[in-house]
């Protein structure tokens, strides 16, 4: 499955105004977003997010988590999900935030939730935001100090 990409508003405000904080590193990705796709950040309430946002069918959204979503996966691998991409992401949004605050929203976390639980562990307060309720559950009893959206 693929998913569409929309140039949609804010997601929390609504605004369609927002600025540019920088470009996606692509080579690496598994299903490469758009070419012009940008990290931006919104002029009302500051929410950094990718433009265009990408977009899946629930059909498609079950498939992506279905019950081979968490296969036995190589140790290489594994560390590099759960500790090299995290915080290769928290360098460029330290590089990028402007503000001495460090909250952060992470949408769509899944049960390991490597980045909230890299931030949390750095200091910062986290919301972590799951579609699946089961996901919900089983990363509210692994992670106390992430408060887990569903």
């Amino acid at each position: 499955p693929m998913p569409t990409y929309t140039r949609d508003r804010c997601p929390v405000c609504g605004s369609i105004e927002r600025r540019v904080l920088g470009s996606l590193d692509r080579s690496d990705a598994v299903l490469p977003p758009p070419a012009d796709s940008a990290i931006v950040s919104c002029r009302e309430c500051a929410l950094v997010y990718v433009d265009p946002m990408p977009h899946w069918q629930p059909d498609e959204f079950e498939r992506l988590y279905g019950s081979d979503y968490f296969p036995d996966v190589n140790p290489d691998w594994q560390r590099r999900r759960s500790i090299d991409i995290p915080r290769y992401r928290l360098g460029v949004i330290e590089r990028l935030i402007r503000t001495p605050r460090r909250a952060a929203l992470e949408v769509g976390s899944g049960v390991s939730a490597f980045m909230a639980r890299l931030l949390a562990e750095r200091g910062w307060q986290v919301d972590a935001q799951e579609p699946s309720a089961t996901f919900v559950q089983r990363l509210r009893a692994a992670e106390p100090r992430i408060r887990v959206l569903h």
